[in-house]
């Protein structure tokens, strides 16, 4: 592409001439991208893409990037702007149709595009695309922030503290349970002798009811 030669083809001609050539080549452009999307629908819908060989055993979304370097996402955006908003997404182009969709929400675009066209309608020339976003901004839905997510090593860090703690309060059981049996294993030791105590204590009379009340 060479500029004397790109030159040659406007130097002649009037600014309003080269802007239609620009006008009609967006608007080939936009047709096409309606063109493609209906083919991909088509062949995502009947799964004829698994006729290309190469693709026989491929998901849709595989064949869309590899054939075709579209992302499914593109593809989903673009088909669902041309097929609620047609006219719309030819005019504009199914990207902005998708941005609103996105930031005001699907119920909304409709609402949104009718601003867009009255805001047009005020003016002798066209809208700065700024202006468009303005509009776009300003029917937004409030951002609603996600809660962040915690690295993977944090949570690990936290489980081998869990384990540590586990590992010593059941050192800390077991060393009481052996405790409990020892004083079990005392007392029943100490059962024979307990009559023998009583009667010991019975005998001693005055003896044994200071030593109650001690």
């Amino acid at each position: 592409m060479k500029i004397k030669e790109i030159k040659e083809l406007f130097d002649k001609k009037a600014i309003n001439e080269v802007e239609k050539t620009i006008d009609e080549a967006t608007q080939t452009v936009t047709s096409g991208r309606l063109e493609r999307i209906k083919a991909l629908f088509y062949l995502q819908h009947t799964g004829r893409f698994r006729e290309n060989k190469i693709y026989k055993k491929a998901s849709f979304d595989k064949y869309l990037l590899d054939r075709h370097l579209m992302t499914l996402g593109t593809y989903e955006k673009e088909k669902w702007a041309f097929s609620k908003h047609l006219d719309e997404s030819q005019k504009r182009g199914p990207g902005i149709i998708s941005s609103i969709k996105y930031k005001c929400g699907a119920g909304n675009v409709k609402k949104v595009l009718s601003e867009i066209k009255a805001a047009e309608s005020k003016r002798k020339t066209p809208m700065p695309r700024e202006k468009i976003q303005e509009i776009i901004d300003k029917n937004s839905k409030p951002v609603v922030e996600k809660p962040r997510k915690r690295p993977i090593k944090a949570f690990e860090r936290e489980l081998d503290g869990a384990r540590a703690t586990i590992l010593e309060q059941g050192q800390t059981i077991k060393e009481l349970h052996d405790q409990i049996g020892k004083l079990i294993k005392s007392v029943n030791e100490y059962k024979p002798y307990k009559s023998m105590y009583a009667k010991l204590l019975k005998a001693v009379g005055p003896v044994a009811e200071l030593l109650k009340a001690a």
